[in-house]
């Protein structure tokens, strides 16, 4: 969840950023949220599908796709000719609303006390 909400900064801070330089120290906080964000992934498709080994794989792959047009498909819808900021602030939006859900995910499948 806390990665979630870090990769939804930096989109965020992206929005912000004007010079090159910036761009690039925001790369750092952006490499640790996907790095860990994409971990997640393949943890979760692998609990999810016990057993089958090539099947999490497979999916993973699938997953990755569909995430990706989406995302493309949500950029494209909110950035226009002159800016990207406002995909940037939809991305970090959709960021959150999936670090939430995970957050979410996670307290109901943990066990009770």
């Amino acid at each position: 969840m806390l990665n979630g909400a870090l990769y939804a900064a930096y989109l965020v801070a992206m929005v912000f950023a004007r010079t090159p330089a910036q761009v690039l120290w925001l790369q750092i906080p952006n490499a640790v949220a996907t790095a860990a964000l994409v971990s997640l992934t393949i943890s979760v498709m692998q609990d999810t599908i016990k057993g089958q080994v090539g099947l999490s794989t497979s999916l993973l792959d699938v997953v990755s796709v569909t995430a990706s047009l989406i995302s493309a498909g949500v950029f494209r819808a909110f950035s226009s000719d002159q800016s990207y900021g406002p995909g940037f602030a939809a991305a970090g939006a959709m960021a959150l609303v999936g670090a939430a859900l995970i957050g979410w995910s996670q307290r109901r499948t943990s066990p009770g006390p």
